[in-house]
């Protein structure tokens, strides 16, 4: 499906948030119209699974957006209330909003991306961070940890097909080889030691103006407010059972709204980010020889 000339402005528009010129806003995280997803775009990307996110719903979504920007302006400036979260169901399957996060030292509101995948696991492992994770959603200390889980995984599931990435906090990982629900399935994901905060809120559903985000799994594809360099997630290594095949569209999914507009706003020419390089070499001893080679190969260290 094409894009008419009308729908290509309102994608850039959309963007850099419903008009208003790139690099107006307090953002951390500078990237091509400051934003990483362009809602429009991806609905588009993901053709006839959209339920129609289109001109209309695209013009819907910038007026909210233009409502947001000035209600951030005012509350930052200390003459407005806090801002209300926008987002839009792309898809059947995905949901995407924006999302208004204080910095720790509450100096300032800035809008974070998230996406909800209807039925693509994601699991999310946090280390340790005074700054950013409550001692209640650290699971894991190191890759090796990581890596152990998710070899008794596929070594106890061989259909399973995994996607590993490394975060400025953690680490998270996709299942591609299977669809799965946060609400039956979240047994499997305590067994797998993954954070239960972040469990729990994938249980859950949250209105979102006239939209409802229902339960899923949810990922944040944008920089957190204070986090210096945050490259949001770094693809480091693949782990995949003896019978598995990848869902196309999962795959599909995941690589049109979480991996490519990622690499596209936070990695270099090659898929890699600096930042991230270091925050792998640090934890590197700790791995496996085979997975650290993995590492080595992906990253081109």
């Amino acid at each position: 499906m094409g894009l008419s000339q009308h729908q290509m402005e309102l994608m850039k528009q959309l963007a850099r948030g419903g008009g208003r010129k790139a690099g107006t806003r307090p953002l951390l995280n500078k990237k091509v119209g400051d934003y990483v997803l362009n809602p429009l775009e991806a609905a588009n990307s993901l053709g006839a699974y959209s339920p129609g996110f289109n001109e209309v719903a695209a013009n819907l979504f910038g007026l909210n957006q233009a409502v947001q920007d000035r209600q951030i302006a005012a509350f930052n400036n200390r003459t407005g209330p806090f801002p209300k979260a926008i987002g839009y169901q792309l898809t059947p399957d995905v949901f995407y909003k924006r999302q208004i996060k204080m910095a720790p030292d509450r100096s300032i509101a800035s809008p974070i991306e998230f996406v909800t995948f209807k039925n693509v696991p994601m699991m999310d492992w946090d280390t340790p961070d005074i700054n950013f994770h409550p001692d209640s959603s650290v699971t894991v200390r190191n890759l090796g940890d990581v890596e152990d889980i998710l070899r008794g995984y596929i070594q106890q599931d061989p259909t399973a097909a995994l996607m590993l990435y490394q975060t400025p906090g953690g680490y998270r990982a996709f299942e591609l080889g299977k669809t799965g629900n946060p609400v039956d399935d979240f047994k499997l994901y305590q067994s797998l030691n993954v954070d239960p905060n972040y469990i729990d809120m994938n249980r859950m559903a949250f209105d979102i103006g006239q939209e409802t985000d229902e339960a899923g799994f949810r990922a944040r594809i944008s920089g957190k407010p204070g986090r210096k360099d945050d490259y949001v997630a770094q693809p480091i290594a693949a782990f995949k059972g003896k019978e598995a095949v990848v869902n196309p569209r999962s795959r599909k999914v995941i690589g049109t709204i979480h991996d490519e507009p990622i690499r596209r706003a936070f990695m270099n020419a090659d898929g890699v980010n600096p930042a991230a390089v270091e925050t792998v070499k640090a934890q590197m001893q700790t791995a496996s020889k085979p997975l650290q080679q993995e590492i080595i190969r992906r990253l081109g260290l």
